[in-house]
Parts: C-alpha cells; structure tokens; sequence
C-alpha cells in the first residue's frame, strides 16, 4: 500500500504555496512551510552525505593513481549538468553559487589528509 509523504508531493507543495501566496498566509501556514523546508533540509543533508560518499571513493582513486583533485573540466560539465536540470524558481546564477560551494567542499574531502582520516 502506498502512503502519501508527510510533506505531500512536489506538485501538491506547488498548488499549496500558490494558493498561498493568493491569499493571506497565516501562522499555521507559516509552520507549516518551515515543517516542510526542515524536511526538505533533512533529505539534502542525506543526499549530500551520499554524494561525500562518492567523492571520498573517486579521492582515494585519484590518489592511488597520482591524479589531480581539482578537475575543472568535470566540474564544468557538473554546473551544466545542475543548469540543464533547473526548472526554477531558483535562478541559474543562485543554483550556481550554491554548487561552488559543493564543489569546493567535496574537493576538500579528496585532499590527502581528509583521505587518510576515512
């Protein structure tokens, strides 16, 4: 059987926030927003986590293999990659300076220090 997420789906999210946004908002919808970005911020985190996952195996690859964190080339195809994919309403420059702090991060996690600590 399958139940609906607490948080709804991202379609019934978009009809609720413009009904909102129609009408006034109350403190009841303010919460209930903040429940759902809270959510929201729990499921990035793990995503995040599982994304550092990822990056510690390629890391410890580079570093086996004498290769360079820093490869600007792929890192180029990921901001076109999270620029193809945005339907908004976040614009693309925002989506972008979001993800140069990711990848700045995950770079981090690749140096040889962090490596030998995982």
């Amino acid at each position: 059987m399958h139940t609906a997420s607490p948080t709804g789906t991202g379609q019934q999210m978009a009809l609720r926030r413009r009904a909102l946004a129609r009408s006034e908002m109350t403190p009841i919808d303010l919460n209930k927003l903040r429940t759902d970005i809270d959510a929201i911020d729990e499921k990035l985190v793990e995503l995040f986590n599982q994304r550092a996952h990822c990056v510690l195996e390629i890391g410890r690859y580079k570093q086996q293999n004498h290769l360079a964190v820093y490869e600007p080339k792929r890192e180029a195809v990921v901001m076109a990659n999270v620029a193809r994919c945005n339907n908004g309403p976040l614009p693309d420059e925002e989506l972008a300076t979001i993800y140069t702090a990711i990848l700045a991060a995950m770079r981090r996690l690749q140096s040889p220090d962090l490596l030998e600590r995982q």
